[in-house]
């Protein structure tokens, strides 16, 4: 029911910030992960592409620039990359210690400066084919249940098309502008 209500909330608005706010207002709320960045595929280049966050507030603005000018190859053969992984297996990946975790340089230097423990990516899939991932994380260590994890998946899956529908939105008001 919950879930439901938060669909429709989402569903009367087209701005992207706008929504990711209500999706994680309701994560924060019900799995206490009050963080999170969204990335869009390229498909054609096979990278995912920075497309917004909320970071914590010690993030300097150079850093959050550094982010948002992140690509990341999503190969298979790049399946050190917990990205790569959750879009190739089109399942959420849910990490309790992302410093242990850490394989690439590029997660590396963002544990650097994100800090976080605790770490779910869940691909965003539209009609069986991967639009992006969205990460949800924690300045905590928080032990997640495989039913929460599998809610989350739900909730990815719930928005694909509002998060596509918002990106594909903001897009094209750019090309306008």
């Amino acid at each position: 029911e919950d879930l439901n209500l938060l669909i429709k909330k989402v569903n009367e608005t087209s701005d992207l910030e706008e929504i990711m706010k209500i999706i994680l207002s309701y994560v924060k709320d019900n799995y206490h992960l009050p963080y999170y960045s969204l990335f869009t595929l390229d498909a054609k280049e096979n990278v995912l592409k920075f497309a917004n966050a909320i970071l914590p507030d010690y993030v300097t603005s150079e850093q959050k620039k550094l982010m948002s000018s992140s690509i990341f190859s999503v190969t298979e053969k790049n399946m050190d990359s917990i990205h790569s992984r959750a879009l190739a297996l089109k399942t959420p990946i849910f990490i309790p210690d992302i410093e242990a975790e850490s394989k690439t340089e590029s997660s590396k230097a963002i544990l650097k400066i994100l800090k976080h423990k605790s770490f779910i990516t869940l691909p965003i899939i539209l009609q069986n084919n991967p639009i992006g991932t969205l990460d949800i994380f924690s300045l905590d260590s928080l032990p997640l249940r495989e039913e929460e994890i599998t809610e989350l998946s739900l909730l990815a899956e719930q928005l694909a098309g509002v998060i596509q529908g918002a990106i594909l939105f903001t897009q094209v008001q750019e090309e306008k502008e």
